[in-house]
């Protein structure tokens, strides 16, 4: 039987599918970077610790997205995919416990928390910073997973003595934890900050001389990745300024999310794209970070959205074949549970397999799947719709 040419298409695509999950399968972990995966750990619900909502509803569009509200028995939460085991509070241990559980069962080796602590005590934010240490570190230490802080404050909050004081008051006491990660025998701190911000090349060298003064050594993870555009194919380079490149106390560059540099998703153009990155980072003397995306769309939080399709998982696996080529020191997957940009693998009762992002990873990490048990009725909603 002949095949017409869009049959002939699909059933290349299908094979090549194929083949790259049978290789997966068989990989060598040990080969690959340490695995992580960017942690939202800021939701709340009237049922959990918190008492009330928080971050399920939307910050651009509060009108339009009203998790209280139940629609075709779902909650009105901020995305257009639904977790599994519906809205939870990332307060109570439980639900942790359960994140850290789908992770380790992927093959991830940590996750790299999103933390605040704008130094205002009354701040919805202030909770992030005290959780991490009272909920999560202590679970972490149970589950045997490896936790370590993104500091999203070193964009938003645009001052120096802050930058400073967040990282020596905490990490001497995070540092305490078996369960806080590190790398290369000292503890991660990743700075989010985009590469043209107000912290420039000079003041970062003084903080790390200052944070490590006063905090002891630091494994440091900027985000410092840029795009140029060129007129060879794919469209861009990636790399790193070089008055950057230059201060050799970082030891890694990389970014949270290359759809903020670059909107790229074909397998050849990313393969080119991190390989090249790769290269001129190490050849400058520092280790690479590279984010594995199984998608985007932030619809919930943008009046002009970027959506990435997710392809059943080809998104995912053209990153985690990018990563291979470009052989990093760690990746980290964007994200766990971001349901604002729609970027999670945590499990989602929208796809026909829950756990189809976490299974991929898991073959890509070369485990065999195993489901762990949903947290406690205790922890899920009394009445869930």
């Amino acid at each position: 039987m002949r095949l017409p040419l869009k049959g002939w298409v699909l059933a290349w695509v299908c094979l090549v599918a194929t083949l790259f999950d049978a290789g997966a399968a068989q990989g060598d972990p040990a080969q690959k970077p340490v695995v992580l995966a960017f942690y939202h750990p800021w939701y709340g619900t009237p049922w959990g610790p918190s008492g009330k909502w928080k971050q399920w509803n939307s910050y651009k569009f509060p009108d339009r997205y009203q998790p209280e509200k139940i629609v075709a028995g779902k909650h009105q939460i901020a995305s257009g995919a639904y977790p599994l085991i519906g809205p939870y509070d990332t307060s109570d241990p439980e639900i942790v416990r359960w994140h850290f559980r789908l992770a380790k069962a992927a093959g991830l080796d940590g996750f790299i928390c999103s933390w605040w602590d704008t130094g205002n005590e009354n701040s919805e934010w202030a909770s992030q910073y005290k959780l991490f240490e009272t909920v999560w570190l202590p679970v972490a230490e149970q589950e045997h997973f490896k936790i370590a802080v993104l500091d999203e404050c070193a964009h938003y909050v645009q001052d120096y003595s802050q930058l400073v004081r967040r990282i020596t008051n905490a990490l001497p006491r995070y540092d305490k934890s078996p369960a806080y990660l590190r790398i290369n025998g000292k503890p991660v701190w990743f700075i989010y900050q985009v590469w043209d911000d107000w912290l420039t090349p000079a003041l970062a060298s003084r903080y790390i001389t200052e944070a490590e003064e006063r905090a002891g050594g630091v494994y440091w993870i900027f985000d410092k990745l840029k795009a140029t555009a060129t007129q060879e194919y794919p469209g861009a380079t990636l790399g790193i300024p070089p008055a950057w490149l230059a201060v050799q106390q970082i030891d890694c560059f990389g970014t949270y999310s290359l759809y903020g540099n670059w909107r790229e998703t074909d397998p050849r153009a990313l393969d080119k794209l991190y390989a090249g990155f790769s290269s001129s980072v190490h050849r400058a003397g520092h280790q690479v970070e590279l984010p594995i995306i199984p998608g985007h769309d932030n619809t919930a939080v943008n009046p002009e959205p970027y959506v990435v399709p997710r392809r059943d998982g080809a998104v995912l696996k053209a990153f985690c074949h990018a990563v291979d080529s470009a052989k990093p020191e760690v990746a980290v997957v964007c994200s766990f549970n971001e349901w604002f940009e729609m970027t999670e693998v945590e499990p989602s009762s929208t796809w026909q397999d829950p756990y189809l992002y976490l299974k991929q990873l898991a073959r890509w990490r070369g485990k065999q799947w195993k489901t762990p048990p949903l947290p406690p009725k205790s922890s899920l909603e009394p009445f869930r719709p």
